[in-house]
């Protein structure tokens, strides 16, 4: 990166620190930090096609399911497909998308640190680490993507919660072995891959709770009730990408 080349978070006192992420922005994408995948990506459409909505109508939604499922591999392509500036501002991450990797993290105090290292927000004398990420990040509009939470679930829960009651644009998408627990949180069980859906052919209505079906701190509705909870526009596409059968709220 040149001398030259703007900081997405110049207005902030962030300036990275050399350890951070490559930041990669050119002029068809929005800034980020995501890794290139050196292996394609087989199935799991319906999975994406269902996260991507459900990332426009609510600003948490965690990937949960067991070890090995792939839950981080399929948040790296839901993520992909939202720094794609062709697709408009509308639903756009325009001060980008920001992976933070927590599977080596072992001390829950550091979960701050890693969110500012990888959006480039530096320690101020005068604030919390925490109050520090609220200042900069408070007017942006961009996506977090926390990555493996179940070891640190509650530190990374509240970090959550003062980010999100303080940062109307800002969304967080997480993957762990459980959810967060916190209220507004939109969990999205993966299925394993041999029970993935097709977009084609959405899962039949077996029962709630089956995988791939969606929960939230709402209470148990029924699919043609969940509708009402989103607006027209968000409930159509959201409905015809989850199938009618997958809408369960816990």
């Amino acid at each position: 990166m040149s001398a030259s080349d703007p900081d997405p978070f110049e207005r902030s006192q962030a300036s990275p620190p050399s350890t951070t992420p490559d930041r990669r922005r050119d002029s068809a994408t929005w800034p980020h930090n995501l890794p290139s995948q050196l292996t394609s990506f087989i199935g799991r459409k319906w999975e994406i096609a269902a996260a991507r909505q459900l990332l426009q109508s609510t600003q948490l939604l965690t990937l949960t399911g067991s070890g090995g499922v792939g839950k981080t591999r399929l948040g790296l392509e839901v993520a992909a497909g939202l720094i794609d500036r062709s697709t408009g501002t509308e639903h756009a991450f325009v001060d980008g998308v920001w992976l933070v990797e927590l599977a080596t993290l072992t001390d829950p105090g550091l979960v701050p640190q890693a969110v500012a290292t990888a959006v480039g927000v530096r320690e101020d004398a005068d604030l919390s680490l925490t109050s520090a990420l609220v200042k900069s990040l408070q007017d942006r509009r961009l996506l977090l993507i926390l990555d493996n939470c179940e070891h640190i679930v509650e530190a990374c829960a509240t970090l959550a919660d003062a980010l999100l009651h303080a940062c109307p644009d800002l969304s967080i998408l997480a993957t762990s072995r459980e959810p967060l627990g916190m209220v507004g949180e939109t969990t999205f069980q993966v299925p394993s891959l041999s029970l993935s859906p097709s977009v084609d052919h959405p899962p039949d209505a077996t029962g709630s709770g089956s995988e791939g079906s969606v929960a939230s701190g709402r209470g148990a509705v029924l699919p043609e009730q969940a509708s009402s909870q989103l607006s027209p526009r968000r409930s159509s596409s959201l409905l015809t990408a989850l199938g009618p059968s997958c809408l369960h709220f816990r």
